[in-house]
């Protein structure tokens, strides 16, 4: 059975009550909620953090409740049920609770719904699996290439942590040995884990997941934790579901618990085999599966709860998938961000519990030869801007978002 490692033990009354009593009540307006099970969000509205320690064994461990409340003078009044649930009842306006993996928004006309999870994810590979580097036996780098490719993920970073929001980096073998070997690569990846993101990896094969978790591992000692490439694999394998089980049992083999993707798209090869995944069908206003579930690698259709790998869906990217560095015809602008915009919309309706819905980009649809593609980037900004003001915390929209990783979704929706 999966299991989580973010699964609160709840603090007494008594320990709540003080704690509230000592809570410096000071929060402003703005910012999406992030969860990657590190309690990080807007600084407006950081929680505030009570902690005691409870005998385990001969260990102490750590517990912690996390309550972030808007500006008022009152502290709201706790009603604590018996029992492992523990729900904080807060008048109409407070703010947000956060109770374990559930983020439940309380909007301002008191009624309450669980967030949508929402996740940015980022193909970080070139035209090539093995570039920056000119050959797949990684002896000669690219340095130019691998710098213009630098610019472009501290701006991609630089645009999300402005919001406040967490991102899904999942690398080629090819650019995580390029980043592992460089002081500076090193630091950039330091600080997206710093800032609370997920590092993965991304294959285009199953051939290459030792290569690609390897280059991380033993290259900067980051343990990935989530993958990418399945489409690849569905698409080019003997049959799709040969290759979506060969693409699996690599990601479980290396010991990767997430596999993130868009499967279940209506041009999805594996549609031939599943005639839902998990009883989930597209949804096409979404453009999105907007499912969760724990499958076997052998069976990417059902559900096994005894199983340890969660497949987590994203979005559609249609075509831009097909960009390459020095073409930038197909990448990414105002229209696709719009329309994706208008997708996450629709996903807000679904009544899906495992529900979960993301934008993914590939790093050539942002970039030009030397670097990111300004176009591009202002559009991404500009498209972040409007997801936080209109599905924020200060939206009047009966249910909001809460910016995650891939494991992270995976934890708060399947325990």
């Amino acid at each position: 059975m999966r299991s989580s490692d973010h699964s609160p033990r709840f603090l007494s009354v008594l320990a709540l009550l003080a704690g509230f009593s000592l809570l410096a009540v000071a929060c402003s307006a703005g910012g999406v909620s992030a969860s990657s099970g590190n309690g990080r969000g807007p600084l407006s509205e950081r929680p505030t953090t009570v902690s005691e320690e409870l005998p385990q064994g001969d260990l102490l461990t750590t517990t912690t409740t996390t309550v972030s409340l808007s500006s008022t003078t009152t502290a709201p009044q706790l009603t604590i049920p018996s029992g492992d649930d523990v729900d904080l009842d807060l008048p109409p306006g407070t703010g947000e609770v956060v109770s374990g993996p559930t983020v439940t928004t309380i909007p301002s006309d008191g009624t309450s719904s669980e967030d949508l999870p929402f996740l940015i994810v980022v193909h970080a590979h070139l035209d090539e699996d093995y570039q920056p580097y000119l050959s797949e036996d990684l002896t000669t780098l690219d340095e130019d290439l691998l710098a213009g490719t630098m610019d472009t993920l501290n701006d991609l970073a630089a645009a999300v942590d402005n919001y406040d929001m967490l991102a899904n980096w999942q690398f080629s073998y090819g650019l995580a040995t390029a980043l592992c070997s460089d002081s500076d690569g090193r630091a950039l990846l330091d600080s997206l884990l710093a800032a609370g993101h997920e590092i993965g990896i991304h294959t285009h094969g199953a051939e290459w997941m030792d290569e690609a978790y390897d280059a991380l591992v033993d290259g900067c000692g980051i343990t990935p934790t989530a993958a990418s490439g399945l489409q690849f694999s569905v698409a080019t394998g003997g049959d799709p579901m040969s290759g979506a089980t060969e693409w699996l049992t690599a990601v479980e083999s290396v010991g990767i618990g997430t596999a993130v993707s868009a499967v279940g798209l209506a041009d999805s090869p594996l549609n031939a085999y599943c005639s839902t995944y998990d009883g989930a069908t597209l949804n096409e206003k979404a453009n999105a599966l907007l499912h969760t579930w724990i499958a076997d690698p052998s069976d990417i259709c059902t559900s096994d709860p005894s199983g340890n790998l969660a497949i987590v869906t994203h979005a559609g990217r249609d075509s831009r998938s097909l960009s390459n560095v020095d073409d930038t015809s197909n990448d990414f602008t105002e229209a696709d961000f719009s329309s994706w915009e208008g997708d996450l919309s629709a996903a807000l309706t679904t009544t899906d519990v495992s529900a979960t819905w993301g934008i993914v980009m590939a790093l050539p649809a942002l970039m030009t030869e030397s670097g990111p593609n300004d176009s591009s980037m202002v559009s991404f900004e500009e498209f972040l801007q409007r997801v936080d003001s209109t599905f924020g915390p200060t939206s009047p929209l009966p249910r909001g978002i809460v910016s995650t990783t891939a494991s992270g979704a995976a934890d708060m929706l399947l325990g």
